[in-house]
């Protein structure tokens, strides 16, 4: 059969949980992305950015304390 494109992974950086959550269900159900990593500082931004979590874009929140 066809054989399913694979998803584009996204990292979620925002201080609030429930706005990573609720960002992460609307993303989630699109059928070209996934979130595969969230942040709550630009500290933990850093780290996933350059683990072997590999995502290909962020979402972050413009206002974060660094």
């Amino acid at each position: 059969g066809a054989q399913t494109p694979a998803k584009r992974r996204v990292m979620l950086v925002d201080d609030h949980p429930m706005t990573r959550e609720g960002l992460a269900a609307i993303i989630n159900r699109q059928a070209d992305l996934e979130v595969c990593c969230e942040a709550s500082s630009p500290a933990e931004s850093r780290y996933f950015s350059t683990s072997t979590l590999a995502p290909v874009g962020a979402i972050a929140r413009s206002r974060l304390a660094s």
